[in-house]
């Protein structure tokens, strides 16, 4: 349930981040508090830990994000060995919108460097 709404505050983010980047904000910061329960309840939820990678970026917290993908990288997540090769093709991504799409794969990219 955490990780559920962790990821729909997510996607409010990116929706609202052009029209009311202060909505914006708070909708990444609800997402980061919700991602981080789902982490506490599960620390390997590799799903949520890839969701909170992509809350820190678009909070400007570059350097969490990738400590948080470091987490990832030591846990053997697949889509990360992915992103470390400069494969383009992360698989399914489960969006048709196309600005999610980009924000979470530069957030995701931006991160493994």
């Amino acid at each position: 349930y955490d990780f559920h709404r962790g990821q729909a505050y997510y996607v409010w983010g990116v929706l609202t981040s052009a029209q009311d980047p202060s909505a914006s904000r708070q909708h990444f910061a609800e997402a980061e508090t919700h991602l981080r329960e789902a982490l506490r309840k599960n620390n390997n939820f590799r799903p949520a830990r890839s969701y909170l990678v992509a809350v820190l970026s678009e909070l400007g917290r570059k350097d969490e994000a990738k400590e948080e993908m470091n987490i990832s990288l030591e846990k053997g997540e697949p889509l990360l060995k992915i992103l470390k090769s400069g494969n383009q093709q992360l698989g399914k991504i489960p969006y048709k919108d196309q600005e999610i799409r980009n924000r979470l794969t530069n957030a995701w990219r931006e991160a493994v460097r």
